[in-house]
């Protein structure tokens, strides 16, 4: 199973969706019409905020649900800004060394609802990335695929 965690900016229709002022994404609704093939993702919502308000407080929230959780293939939606100081706390933070998980970060330049947007694009191939990737976190971000040391 593929775990999506949300953590809100730009990916998630923030800018563009009068929804995201109330804690919602658009991106299980996009991902269930489209991938349907992928009948096993599950969505955990963090917060939906732009990445410059995610605190410390919330990257620690996020090293929790890694941690706790089963999946060994997540994917963490994130505003572009601060996503790789996320992915480095992350790393950092890394609950345990021996563990198997994939945890690989995206973001979007426009939001789900605009067009045209790589939101979606970025989304399905982090989707694809995260079953080929050798255990570690990682930015996905413009066609690149970062390991984070």
């Amino acid at each position: 199973m593929k775990k999506f965690i949300i953590m809100g900016g730009t990916i998630s229709s923030i800018a563009a969706n009068e929804n995201s002022e109330q804690g919602f994404s658009d991106i299980p609704n996009y991902l269930e019409k489209v991938y349907k093939e992928y009948p096993n993702l599950c969505f955990f919502n963090i917060c939906m905020k732009d990445s410059r308000q995610i605190t410390d407080e919330d990257r620690e929230l996020l090293v929790k649900e890694i941690a706790n959780d089963y999946s060994d293939q997540i994917i963490v939606t994130h505003g572009t800004i601060t996503m790789t100081k996320t992915a480095q706390f992350i790393k950092k933070h890394w609950p345990d060394k021996r563990t198997k998980k994939v945890v690989c970060f995206v973001g979007a330049e426009f939001a789900l609802d605009v067009y045209p947007t790589d939101a979606l694009l970025n989304l399905g191939i982090a989707l694809e990335k995260v079953e080929g990737l050798k255990p570690g976190v990682y930015c996905y971000l413009d066609g690149q695929t970062v390991e984070i040391k």
